[in-house]
């Protein structure tokens, strides 16, 4: 979006994570065709554990030589990928004493016009803990908004107990708690509770209504917290995996509490319209509870299961391989109605055609490929009548109905070279030796 936006190009963005792999090269070489251009990203290890983004697959390999990419991570798997690349690289370094004093007097006077007495520069500035920019930068803003002069010293003190930023948060929130809770008991722990449950954050709409709360008393706390969060595709959610770490080990560390968290989520999500937040968060949080019965009858709602299988078929996968390990209910049973009656569900057929497929059900997904190959002959449509024919060889071929199989390769063949197809005639085999 960015790279359309300032050259004002007239491709449009690629909508699947196929496609934005495949062709985010393109989109470098059409940026460097307007001259130098230096793209930064941010927190890799932030990524989330989807279609393999923290293996860096979506990374191109050549940049072109008027594109400067410039990446960060923590350590782990990004990391790791990175160094495997063999980019020149450059560890970010901890402050110095000399540093810390230096940034402690330009932030405080530079930026507000405050200062501190010099012995309590040098005293913070002597702290290890105050290596880590984010700490020092943490502390520094909690005694910018210290309103008692004459207690700097023990509240510098007071955080100081902390030995990392997450510790350091934990302080911070506690401080959020007295300030931001006389009107509402627990607003902080709640608050912060949610957006950390949530599989991708919540909106600041869809928080209020799951609280209860009005908006003037949520602002306040927002206003203190910016630091912290970030709106993403209109999702609050931390700006940093330390304030995560302190909000799960104040309020979280209670198992019953997590679970009464993501089930006010299931069931917030449950009663809204199906559309893409309902697909993304009310499954996930089912099977974080590990809520089976509710979350097989979701997954087999006809509607939902079709679109939820265009956003994410390997999540719906995975949720229906955790129902099938850790309770008695069949994937074969939930789905029998449109196994059993498949031409009263034309719409959702192929769908669950390749789910059940994928997860090994190759007798059930049979008839229900067939009935879509029936679909596209009546209507004339040989492109996909050779494609679902090629599927039908696998499953077929799965089944040890090696004859069958070959019959339907054959078909498909005729088919291809009919149309004048070599590239999907290349394509068939695939599937068949695949098996």
């Amino acid at each position: 979006m960015e790279i359309k936006e300032r050259y004002e190009l007239p491709n449009d963005i690629p909508a699947t994570s196929e496609e934005l792999r495949s062709q985010f090269p393109d989109w470098l070489a059409m940026a460097a065709a307007h001259g130098k251009f230096v793209l930064v990203i941010d927190a890799l290890n932030q990524l989330e554990d989807k279609d393999n983004a923290p293996g860096l697959v979506w990374l191109p390999d050549f940049i072109p030589p008027e594109v400067r990419l410039i990446v960060s991570t923590l350590p782990g798997r990004s990391l790791e990928t990175l160094e495997r690349k063999l980019w020149p690289s450059m560890k970010v370094e901890l402050l110095e004493p000399e540093e810390r004093q230096k940034f402690i007097e330009e932030y405080l006077f530079k930026l507000y016009s405050k200062r501190l007495p010099d012995n309590l520069v040098l005293q913070i500035a002597s702290q290890k803990q105050c290596a880590n920019p984010l700490f020092l930068h943490a502390l520094l803003e909690e005694l910018r908004i210290f309103g008692k002069h004459e207690e700097i010293q023990k509240r510098i003190n007071y955080y100081l107990q902390a030995n990392d930023p997450g510790n350091l948060y934990e302080l911070i929130l506690t401080r959020l708690e007295e300030d931001y809770e006389k009107d509402h008991p627990g607003l902080v722990g709640q608050a912060m509770s949610l957006v950390f449950a949530a599989r991708q954050g919540l909106s600041e709409p869809e928080l209020l209504e799951i609280m209860g709360v009005p908006r003037l008393l949520w602002t306040p706390l927002f206003l203190a917290l910016q630091d912290s969060l970030f709106i993403r595709s209109g999702m609050l959610n931390f700006f940093h995996e330390f304030l995560k770490q302190a909000i799960s080990a104040k309020y979280l560390h209670n198992v019953d509490y997590e679970k009464k968290c993501h089930l006010q989520l299931a069931d917030y999500f449950e009663h809204r319209e199906i559309d893409r937040r309902k697909i993304v968060e009310l499954p996930w949080q089912l099977n974080k509870i590990r809520e089976w019965k509710r979350l097989a009858k979701v997954l087999s709602g006809s509607v939902f299961f079709n679109e939820a299988w265009m956003i994410d078929r390997q999540q719906i996968k995975r949720y229906w391989t955790n129902i099938g390990k850790f309770s008695d209910i069949k994937i074969v049973d939930a789905y029998k109605r449109v196994i059993e009656k498949p031409q009263d569900y034309q719409g959702y057929v192929w769908n669950l055609a390749m789910l059940l497929s994928d997860v090994g059900h190759h007798k059930e997904a049979l008839p229900l490929i067939q009935i879509e190959l029936e679909k596209y002959r009546r209507i004339g449509d040989w492109d996909n009548v050779a494609s679902i024919l090629g599927n039908l060889a696998k499953e077929e071929a799965v089944l040890g109905k090696l004859e069958q199989s070959l019959k339907y390769l054959k078909e498909a063949e005729t088919i291809c070279q009919e149309l004048n197809q070599p590239g999907l005639l290349s394509a068939i085999p695939d599937i068949f030796l695949s098996v």
